[in-house]
């Protein structure tokens, strides 16, 4: 099992924090990084959407929600969560609905019970 597994199997919540520039974001040789064959990312929220982890994407910056045909396949369902947004006029506020999003979270079995 590789680290990321490995960490995704002991948690309960995946924050996926997403600036105006995720999508767009490139590599040293100028690809796409999300999606590409060595993008950790992506790797991290397609392996916790297969384990039925509660995914929470966070919105920061002023970055909208990517529609599903802009996500790789992999991490398409993304699109579907419920996103939390974190605005510099309301932090504390915002900061606060994300901490009871997680507190609301129910407790998953690991793999290891």
């Amino acid at each position: 099992m590789d680290v990321i597994e490995e960490k995704i199997d002991v948690c309960d919540v995946m924050l996926v924090i997403i600036g105006p520039g995720w999508l767009v974001a490139t590599d040293a040789d100028g690809k796409p990084r999300l999606g590409g064959k060595d993008d950790q990312v992506t790797v991290e929220i397609a392996t916790a959407l297969k384990r039925g982890l509660e995914v929470i994407p966070v919105l920061v910056g002023g970055a909208r929600m990517p529609g599903a045909e802009q996500l790789p396949d992999e991490i398409a369902a993304l699109s579907r969560k419920n996103a939390a947004e974190i605005s510099d006029s309301r932090w504390s506020y915002d900061v606060q609905q994300v901490v009871d999003a997680i507190r609301a979270t129910k407790p998953r079995s690991s793999a290891s019970d």
